[in-house]
Order: structure tokens, then C-alpha cells, then sequence
């Protein structure tokens, strides 16, 4: 207990993100409400809502703190526009799995809160002019066969978009989804859309980095 005591507030705040997170990817966010979490911490549900006012705010700062780690971690000096572009696809895979409750009730969480939703979209917006920024970089590191028209590179970026949207769905309807290699499957699945439009050398870098070899 004393170890709880000694908590600053900031402290506090993430455990509760923290006990809240894997609850809802145990249980279920239905299954979950605010007394389970204060109950299952240890603390009282007024210490809880002194930093949270509902379980929706919960779920929306676990939502902002993985946008906030995605950002963090595609900001990567000294990658080639190639490695940067398949670094992405395993680090917003692999990410998933930290909390794949969210992605699993991704539109009914939607649907029950509309602040959620919108900051949802914006920040879908936010990725998809990041997704085109890594693209376009790819595009004129001269890694493709020939020059990519705008309809055929809309529609990639827009194919990839749907698999890292619901490839954990895609394996949960399947019972597949078992460890982080099941999310790296989708990873290597976008790989085979832009397989195609690859030259030689990307190829052999895109193989080398699925593979693990240096």
C-alpha cells in the first residue's frame, strides 16, 4: 500500500491508463466501468474520477497516448525513404498490439462517443497526409519500376490504409490473432500490393527486412 500512497498525481493518471487498457483488451470495454477499474487498483472510484471524469475519457487518452507513440516512433534520422516506408508498416502493425481492444470495437466505440470519433478522424486525416508524405518520398527515391500514375497511387495508399485499419479484425473473426507475428502478417501483406511496382534492389531490401537479415 505503500507504494500506491507515494504516487504523484501524473503517476496515478497512467496507472489508471494502464489498468483500464488491459482490462478493456481482457474483457471488453462493456464489461468494464470505472468502479471495476478503482476496484481492480486498489483506490477509491473518487480518486478515479478526480483524473477522469467517465470511462469515455479513458478511452480517449489511451487513444491519444498511441497517436502520440506512433508519432514518436516513425521520427527516424537517417533512414532511406524505403526503410522509412517499411518501418512504418511494422511499427503501426506491431503497435496494435499494446491495445487490440480498440481496434476490435472500433465502430461501436466510434458510434457511443462522437468527441471519440472526431478525434478519431482528425487524427486519420493527420496519418493519411503522413502515409502520403512516406509515399511520395519512395516515389522520388526512383524505388519503383517506372513513374506511378495518381490513380494507381491513391488507390495503394488507400488499400494499405484498409488492411492496418482492420487486419486485427480480419483475424480476430478467425480466432488468428495470437501473438504480434499475426499483426507483422499484415505488414508483409501491404508488401505484396507494392510488390509489384518495386524494382530489383527495393525488392531485395524489402525481402532482406521481412526476413531479418542485415
Amino acid at each position: 500500500m505503500a507504494i500506491r500512497a507515494n504516487r504523484s498525481g501524473k503517476q496515478t493518471k497512467e496507472w489508471i491508463l494502464q489498468t483500464a487498457a488491459r482490462l478493456f483488451n481482457e474483457h471488453g470495454t462493456p464489461a468494464v466501468s470505472t468502479k471495476r477499474i478503482a476496484k481492480e487498483m486498489g483506490i477509491s472510484p473518487g480518486n478515479l474520477y478526480y483524473h477522469f471524469k467517465n470511462k469515455e475519457e479513458i478511452i480517449r487518452c489511451i487513444m491519444q497516448d498511441q497517436i502520440q507513440g506512433y508519432a514518436d516512433t516513425l521520427r527516424n534520422a537517417g533512414l532511406t525513404p524505403l526503410q522509412n516506408f517499411l518501418h512504418s508498416l511494422n511499427t503501426v502493425m506491431s503497435e496494435w498490439n499494446e491495445y487490440p481492444f480498440f481496434k476490435k470495437e472500433l465502430v461501436q466505440l466510434l458510434k457511443r462517443d462522437p468527441e471519440l470519433r472526431h478525434l478519431y478522424l482528425s487524427n486519420k486525416e493527420k496519418a493519411l497526409q503522413t502515409a502520403r508524405s512516406i509515399f511520395d518520398s519512395v516515389d522520388q527515391s526512383q524505388v519503383f519500376r517506372e513513374p506511378m500514375l495518381p490513380n494507381t497511387f491513391e488507390a495503394l495508399l488507400t488499400i494499405t490504409s484498409i488492411i492496418m485499419e482492420y487486419w486485427l479484425n480480419y483475424l480476430d473473426i478467425r480466432e488468428q490473432f495470437n501473438c504480434k507475428d499475426s499483426l507483422l502478417k499484415g505488414s508483409a501483406l501491404i508488401l505484396e500490393i507494392w510488390r509489384p511496382y518495386l524494382n530489383e534492389s527495393a525488392l531485395a531490401e524489402a525481402n532482406r527486412h521481412f526476413s531479418g537479415s542485415p
